[in-house]
């Protein structure tokens, strides 16, 4: 039954971080192409990309949800670890 728990602990853990990365991604690319356009991006690059302002748009929010999803589930496994697990018993001495 613990097993059962720690199960769905997880998957709930695995939601929150997929949904908070979600948003945050969402803000970033309105917050990123208010500034910059996706056009003009692919000219100056590095290597020559022919690319419309709509498929800019979307791969540049997949790009900030991947980059998002490893920072938001770096800082949950921070938060939502249990201290206890990290230290050691002490030893008795005798």
């Amino acid at each position: 039954m613990a097993q059962h728990g720690q199960k769905k602990r997880w998957l709930v853990a695995l939601g929150v971080t997929l949904w908070v990365s979600f948003v945050c991604a969402g803000g970033a690319t309105m917050l990123f192409f208010a500034t910059f356009d996706p056009v003009e991006i692919a000219a100056v690059a590095t290597f020559p990309m022919n690319i419309d302002r709509t498929s800019g748009y979307s791969v540049g929010f997949l790009l900030f949800w991947v980059l998002l999803i490893f920072n938001s589930c770096l800082i949950n496994c921070l938060l939502t670890r249990d201290p206890n697990t990290d230290k050691k018993a002490p030893t008795e001495q005798g």
